[in-house]
C-alpha cells in the first residue's frame, strides 16, 4: 500500500480502518481510503434563496468533520443534505456504504406517552439489540423498556438516541449538535465513543472543546460554500488567523500602492498643468533656432512699435477733434 507523507495540522489519521495518532505537523494517508461520501457541484435553495452553490466535498473512511459556522448559516441544513433527508436543487451526493443520520432533539418527544421501546423500534432497532450500547450509556437499571418517553430528560433522550446510532453502526455518521443537553459524564462517553468509532463522522457542534478532542477536519459554512481546514478547531482557527493576516497585511500592501499612485498621478497632473502654462515661452526660449529668434523677436517689436505710434495718433485726432477751448497745453495732457 502506498503511503503519502503530508506536512499538515491534522493529529489523527487513519490507514485503512485502523486509527494512528502522529505528532502534530504530520499525517499519514493512504491512497487506497475509502470514499465514503462525495458531493459533486452541490446546490440548494430555499424559498428563491440560494443557501449552498457549487458544493464539491468529499469525505473519506476515518474522516472526523467538525462542520461549523455562524447561526443561520445552514449547517443543519447541510447535515440534511448529505444525509439524503431533503433533495439538492442540483448536483449528485453520493453515499458508498451505510449512513446513519442523529438530528437535534426533538422536544415534541417529551410530551409522548410512547414506551421507550416502541420508539427504539421505530428506530429500526430492537431492544435486545441495543443492550450493548444501552448498558455503554445508561447505568444499569437507569430507565426500562417500558417507561415512557415523556420521563426521560433531555440529557437521557439524547443518551438514548446515541445508543440507537451505536447499534446501526453506520459507515458514516451525521450527528447534529449531540452535546446539547449532556451533562460532563453525557460528553465523556460521546468522546470516546467517537474516538474508537471506526467509521467516518461528520459532527455539528458549538464546542470548540469538544471538537478540539475528537476531529481531524474543520468545515466552515461561509458565503454559500464550505472552507476545509486541516486538523482540529484550535489549528482551524489558527489558519483562518493567518488567513485573516495575510489579507491585512495585502490590504495595507495594496492601499501603501494606491497612495503611491495618487501621488504620482497628482504630481503628473501639475506638471502638465506647469507646461501648458510655461510651455510656449519654454519652446521659444530654449528649442527655436536662433534665426526664428530674431525674426520672432523683430516682430514681436515692430508690433510693440506700431502700438505705441497707434496710440499717439489716436491721442492727436482726439486732442484736434475737441471744442477750441480745450486744446490749451494744460488739457493736452488728458489725451496722452
Amino acid at each position: 500500500m502506498q503511503i503519502i507523507v503530508k506536512f499538515h495540522y491534522r493529529v489523527n489519521a487513519f490507514v485503512g480502518i485502523l486509527p494512528i495518532k502522529f505528532p502534530v505537523g504530520v499525517v499519514f494517508y493512504s491512497v487506497m481510503a475509502k470514499v465514503i461520501l462525495s458531493a459533486k457541484d452541490t446546490s440548494f435553495e430555499l424559498q428563491h434563496k440560494t443557501l449552498f452553490k457549487g458544493l464539491d466535498l468529499t469525505v473519506k473512511q476515518g474522516d472526523r468533520v467538525g462542520l461549523v459556522g455562524k447561526n443561520g448559516s445552514g449547517k443543519s441544513t447541510l447535515l440534511k443534505l448529505l444525509a439524503g433527508q431533503i433533495e439538492t436543487t442540483r448536483g449528485v451526493i453520493e453515499t458508498k456504504g451505510s449512513s446513519y443520520y442523529l438530528p437535534q432533539l426533538d422536544f415534541s418527544l417529551f410530551g409522548s406517552t410512547d414506551k421507550i421501546e416502541e420508539y427504539v423500534s421505530r428506530q429500526g432497532v430492537m431492544w435486545s439489540a441495543l443492550n450493548t450500547g444501552f448498558r455503554k450509556w445508561f447505568k444499569e437499571n437507569e430507565i426500562k423498556p417500558e417507561q415512557k418517553l415523556q420521563t426521560l430528560s433531555g440529557g437521557e433522550m439524547m443518551k438514548l438516541n446515541l445508543a440507537i446510532a451505536e447499534t446501526h453502526n453506520p459507515d458514516l455518521l451525521l450527528l447534529d449538535e449531540p452535546t446539547n443537553h449532556l451533562d460532563a459524564g453525557g460528553i465523556d462517553i460521546l468522546k470516546k465513543f467517537l474516538t474508537i468509532f471506526s467509521g467516518a463522522f461528520i459532527i455539528v457542534s458549538h464546542d470548540p472543546f469538544f471538537l478540539d478532542l475528537v476531529v481531524n477536519h474543520i468545515w466552515e459554512l461561509e458565503e454559500g460554500g464550505v472552507a476545509e481546514y486541516g486538523g482540529n478547531y484550535t489549528h482551524y482557527a489558527e489558519q483562518k488567523q493567518f488567513k485573516k493576516d495575510a489579507r491585512g497585511r495585502d490590504y495595507t500592501a495594496t492601499k501603501k500602492k494606491l497612495k503611491r499612485v495618487k501621488k504620482s498621478i497628482e504630481a503628473e497632473q501639475k506638471r502638465a498643468d506647469r507646461s501648458k502654462r510655461v510651455g510656449r515661452k519654454e519652446v521659444f526660449a530654449n528649442n527655436m533656432p536662433p534665426v526664428l529668434k530674431g525674426f520672432y523677436a523683430n516682430k514681436a517689436s515692430k508690433r510693440r512699435t506700431s502700438g505705441i505710434a497707434s496710440k499717439r495718433e489716436a491721442t492727436s485726432i482726439a486732442f484736434h477733434t475737441r471744442p477750441r477751448h480745450f486744446r490749451s497745453a494744460k488739457n493736452i495732457d488728458r489725451y496722452q
